[in-house]
């Protein structure tokens, strides 16, 4: 910070401004001309470290001090000292920040750890994310949340609970912020051949695709992490408390599971039976659960990075594929042991999975299992052979981070949403299908359904959308029977030399008879 002058502005009610420098508080009605009335509450030569105005600008908070820091709170109306707490560990920080209500304040100290303190009396609580240089903090909107932010991780924190319940990557982030509209986190993956699932904003909700009303299911409103099974019919959710709920089709409620520790990723393996748990910024383990039963089965694997961002099954539940914040991915084998306990074995010890440059935001295996395709906040989309442990071919490029990658049923397609939008790409020859299809709120997940004839989205405020994939096949008999489906008729001559001008015409729908307006 530096100088000698800290000021801060803020309105008291509509009428009335506060304003505060050098020691000095003012305040004057914007309606009138008189000189605004005005208190000295500390000598100018005190050095101002921070000053800030509460929400409603009725408490003044300042940092103060030329050897051991001084926190104060001081009443904006009669100009009196309200608290004060010396602070020898807060000396220059960034913006203080309130919660909505005025009754929380965020500092950091000099050693990158984060204060809480409640207002007006500034009884302080200590919070510090293991293995995190904090350089910013936000609330979210309710209070009930905090982000937390530092050298490119952001922790979201449940402010009742004394140790991080959520994780999200970003790249070095210079502002952090919540969506005032949606304060859980969404997410989606798997589908039946007629039914989607998808949790967003305190319910759950299935879909039977002839129908257009879902099944809703409340669920908590603050979602840690999702997972929905394959076969559509178990679906996994962790919420902010880190308590572990399951549903089922059919199910009016979701039925209690378990207690589960810092966890950034979940996924259901074929036929739900097996939980995969992929630990957070306190706990880089990987768990693997009994989902029917809530037993684990010990021990766990821990990567040589914290967070595994992204955990998955192969179709035949015999591997587990893991990645994280260091970039580069892992493969477990499932085992069962002699004594009837499931154990993680790594596949290829001596061959990682390396060639990410950033953190590794999603793994999927393709339909076969002997391929994995990966997406990094590095923008690409990479592929795999499992059993090599090597690239095949080179990186897919998307222009932002690839959140969420899925194969289509036939293994011959990849889809991947990324900040910018949905992107296909043919696996054969790795090159994009078609420019990215661009949508007005931020996606969040994408999966193709069992038959391929549907691609299901589902965006940042919970809608889910459903696409026709005619264009998307490599195979041109494909192409042309779908396209012949829709149209029902063959182009007329009029339009033939419209947009295939000096080709000879020729009905490329022979089961359907030319359109009746066959003018030309």
């Amino acid at each position: 910070m530096g100088g000698s002058c800290e000021t801060s502005i803020g309105f008291a009610d509509a009428d009335t401004l506060v304003v505060y420098c050098e020691g000095l508080l003012a305040r004057w009605s914007t309606h009138e001309d008189n000189p605004p009335s005005t208190r000295r509450l500390m000598p100018k030569e005190v050095f101002q470290f921070q000053s800030s105005f509460t929400p409603d600008s009725e408490t003044l908070i300042t940092l103060s001090g030329s050897g051991e820091s001084d926190l104060a709170a001081w009443s904006t109306k009669t100009g009196r000292r309200l608290a004060h707490s010396k602070q020898p560990d807060i000396s220059v920080v960034g913006e203080f920040d309130f919660d909505r209500s005025g009754t929380r304040l965020a500092a950091v100290t000099d050693d990158a750890l984060l204060k809480l303190f409640d207002l007006p009396s500034l009884k302080p609580s200590a919070v510090q994310p293991a293995g995190i240089k904090v350089d910013g903090a936000e609330f979210s909107p309710d209070g009930h949340q905090l982000a937390i932010k530092g050298r490119g991780v952001v922790v979201i924190w449940n402010i009742a609970h004394p140790l991080p319940l959520s994780t999200s990557l970003h790249n070095e982030p210079f502002s952090i912020g919540f969506d005032k509209d949606l304060a859980a986190t969404v997410s989606m993956s798997g589908a039946h051949p007629t039914r989607i699932v998808s949790v967003a904003v305190g319910r759950l909700r299935a879909w039977n695709l002839p129908k257009r009303t879902p099944t809703e299911i409340p669920v908590p409103k603050y979602i840690e992490t999702v997972a929905v099974s394959p076969d559509g019919r178990t679906t996994a959710i962790l919420d902010y408390d880190r308590r572990l709920s399951l549903w089922h089709p059919g199910d009016e409620r979701l039925l209690p599971g378990w207690q589960m520790d810092d966890v950034s990723s979940l996924a259901l393996n074929a036929d739900g039976s097996l939980l995969a748990s992929g630990g957070g910024v306190t706990d880089g383990r990987i768990r693997l659960w009994d989902a029917r039963h809530g037993t684990e089965w010990k021990p766990s694997m821990r990567r040589d990075k914290a967070v595994v961002w992204t955990v998955a099954f192969n179709p035949q539940s015999t591997l587990l594929a893991s990645a994280g914040f260091g970039g580069d991915i892992s493969v477990w084998k499932v085992v069962r042991g002699g004594d009837g306990n499931k154990y993680l074995r790594p596949l290829n010890p001596d061959r990682p999975f390396t060639g990410h440059t950033g953190a590794v935001l999603s793994v999927t295996f393709d339909p076969t299992g002997t391929r994995i395709a990966s997406g990094g906040d590095d923008g690409s989309v990479r592929l795999w052979d499992v059993t090599a442990g090597a690239a095949i071919g080179e990186p897919m490029s998307m222009s932002s981070a690839v959140r969420e990658v899925t194969f289509s049923p036939d293994g011959r397609t990849i889809a991947a949403v990324g900040d910018d939008g949905l992107q296909l790409f043919d696996v054969t020859t790795q090159r994009p299908l078609g420019p990215t299809v661009t949508t007005r709120a931020r996606l969040a997940g994408v999966a193709f359904n069992a038959d391929g004839q549907r691609l299901v989205t589902i965006n940042s405020h919970g809608r889910v959308d459903t696409w026709d994939p005619v264009l998307w096949s490599t195979v041109a008999t494909e192409v042309t029977e779908r396209l012949c489906s829709i149209a029902s008729r063959n182009l007329t001559r009029s339009e033939w030399h419209q947009y295939l001008p000096g080709k000879p015409y020729r009905q490329t729908c022979p089961r359907w008879s030319t359109a009746p307006h066959t003018a030309g």
